[in-house]
């Protein structure tokens, strides 16, 4: 049975220890609150706040973010291992997945607006209808992600992999740009 946290404190849920399998958490403030060394697993967060959480050796495992805020958290600084990610309606602008590989992401109407994606590796992720307005893309490895609908994408197609990747017609004069193409 899966338990519930509405509205806990950081202070409150530490009370009940540092590893969180199948639960649900609604509307948590937890901006600039230290996550450090904290298991998630099977959880999902709804209408939440993470915005800057300290995520030192973090564990996300098969989590799912639905309309919550992430605001220039450094995933880069979790535990690396079985990394699993669901968003949807979540705004990560200023996030930082910096040489992270993620063996599964799936991001649905999200906001990545200057997020450094440099060195990431994600493989088959799905970034569909997302605004990647000044991210930062530098060897970022997305062969065969699905960027449908996605925007605002602008990266060096000579630096960055994207063999078998699906994005939109739209997207085309970002990926392009580097080459100094006028498209029409």
């Amino acid at each position: 049975m899966r338990e519930k946290f509405t509205a806990i404190t950081l202070e409150d849920l530490r009370k009940q220890g540092t590893s969180f399998d199948e639960c649900d958490f609604q509307s948590c403030n937890w901006a600039s609150t230290d996550l450090t060394n904290m298991h998630f697993a099977e959880c999902t967060f709804t209408d939440c706040d993470l915005s800057m959480a300290e995520v030192n050796q973090c564990t996300f495992q098969d989590v799912s973010f639905d309309s919550s805020k992430l605001l220039g958290v450094h995933f880069e600084r979790c535990k690396q291992m079985l990394l699993e990610f669901q968003f949807s309606n979540c705004q990560l602008d200023y996030a930082c997945f910096y040489g992270m590989k993620v063996s599964h992401l799936i991001a649905t109407n999200c906001s990545f607006r200057e997020a450094d994606f440099a060195t990431a590796h994600f493989a088959k992720a799905q970034f569909l209808n997302c605004d990647f307005t000044l991210a930062q893309f530098d060897n970022t490895f997305l062969e065969f992600a699905d960027m449908t609908n996605s925007y605002g994408m602008t990266m060096d197609l000579n630096e960055n992999y994207l063999r078998g990747a699906k994005v939109s017609k739209e997207a085309l004069e970002g990926l392009v740009a580097t080459f100094q193409l006028n498209v029409v």
